[in-house]
């Protein structure tokens, strides 16, 4: 299971030890949502800090980061990427 919140911060956890197991740093704010992509390899997270990055679920590492002008309401993943809905009605891919 994988949390994420206001303190910027994405936790993987071993829930049957209630343990912390792996950090996913490099958002500056808060957190909104995160989404399984490429078949849950990887990670999609975005916040209020309008990044989106792409992690590398096993290890922590961010792929990509992608810094938008717009503040991103929601996030789908395709199997070409993602697509993005914006608080400007717009909708990106």
């Amino acid at each position: 299971m994988i949390t994420a919140g206001d303190d910027s911060i994405m936790r993987m956890w071993k829930v049957d030890e209630e343990k912390v197991i792996r950090y996913y740093e490099g958002h500056n704010g808060n957190v909104s949502n995160l989404i399984s992509i490429n078949d849950k390899r990887n990670l999609l997270s975005y916040g209020s800090d309008n990044k989106l990055i792409i992690w590398e679920l096993n290890n922590a590492n961010a792929i990509n980061i992608i810094e938008v002008y717009y503040t991103i309401s929601s996030a789908i993943g395709t199997s070409n990427g993602f697509i993005t809905g914006s608080y400007d009605n717009k909708i990106r891919m």
